[in-house]
């Protein structure tokens, strides 16, 4: 025996509701992906990123742990090398009386070179005679001068110096004024250089 032979008007009221379906599943699933792949919030959870900031800068030096000694300076950063700060003579033939030490010195002053960086490895090889081919190199993404602040050095031993900064600012490229806050740091390789 033969099926019953389905109505024409059936089979169009099924494929019609086929399709809604179908249409429905796929604006189901396209809002799914672009609330997904939407961007994520800011981190001041106003959905705006910051567009001025600097990532990092705030109170940095407070982050700063890690001493480097070599030269006439203080150099100093944080664990991962990210974050780094480079005070030094502009001279290096300047003695000690000639740069203010032991003493206090205020930023900027002509006869220091005072800078903060971001960026990676910033220590690598650092004041070392040998570098091999498969050393990293220092990579640095941003640079700031200091642009105020103060810096009391003592002298700790013949070739031992700290530094002790606070109230340490830059300045960010639309003038903002940043307060990176305040760190010690000793030289205990005064005046040795690589090579």
């Amino acid at each position: 025996m033969r099926p019953f032979p389905r109505s024409s008007a059936g089979a169009a009221d099924r494929a019609r509701t086929s399709v809604h379906r179908s249409a429905c599943m796929l604006v189901i699933v396209l809002l799914a992906t672009v609330t997904a792949c939407g961007p994520d919030p800011a981190p001041g959870g106003d959905g705006q990123p910051d567009a001025g900031a600097e990532p990092g800068l705030e109170g940095m030096l407070e982050r700063l742990e890690v001493d480097y000694g070599c030269g006439h300076g203080f150099y100093a950063s944080d664990a991962e090398q990210t974050l780094g700060l480079f005070i030094f003579a502009t001279d290096p033939q300047l003695t000690e009386d000639e740069l203010g030490i032991p003493g206090e010195i205020e930023f900027p002053d002509d006869r220091w070179d005072a800078h903060v960086e971001v960026g990676e490895d910033l220590f690598a090889n650092w004041c070392d005679d040998v570098v091999m081919p498969d050393d990293p190199e220092p990579v640095t993404d941003e640079s700031f001068e200091v642009t105020g602040g103060t810096m009391t050095v003592t002298r700790d031993g013949p070739d031992t110096f700290t530094a002790t900064l606070s109230g340490v600012e830059v300045d960010r490229p639309d003038g903002t004024v940043v307060d990176l806050g305040g760190v010690t740091t000793t030289n205990d390789l005064w005046g040795v250089y690589a090579g």
